[in-house]
């Protein structure tokens, strides 16, 4: 199985994991606000701190000051990455890239965590969740 195939059944498994939380704990509406884009970052890297990992940001200058999104959603997905990468990589340096994607006045961001590959451990497998 190829790089990509792994990152997209990643991505299929952290949202299953999101959904999995948002059904038992009956959060199933959107908790959608304004959030300063500089404290949403802030406590990212609070979290990545927290879990002993060694990462370096390159963060864009054009990233609006203010988003419109669920910030508490931002931060679980960070949180099981985080996790996840304990887990799965032995000796690394976490790189993150923080950009925007932006079409009209439609902006998202957008997270680059990167891992050398040769970090990650032999005895993990991915495999398709049914």
């Amino acid at each position: 199985m190829n790089i990509q195939n792994k990152s997209l059944l990643l991505v299929e498994r952290i949202n299953s994991i999101i959904d999995l939380t948002r059904i038992e704990n009956n959060i199933l509406e959107n908790n959608l606000n304004y959030y300063k884009t500089e404290e949403l970052i802030d406590n990212i890297k609070e979290i990545i701190d927290s879990k002993q990992i060694q990462a370096t940001y390159n963060i864009s200058d054009d990233i609006p000051t203010t988003l419109y999104g669920n910030i508490n959603q931002i931060k679980q997905i960070v949180i099981y990455l985080t996790n996840f990468i304990n887990k799965s990589f032995t000796n690394f340096k976490l790189s993150i890239f923080i950009s925007k994607i932006q079409v009209g006045n439609i902006c998202k961001l957008k997270f680059n965590f990167i891992l050398p590959l040769n970090t990650l451990n032999s005895n993990i497998e991915f495999r398709k969740m049914n």
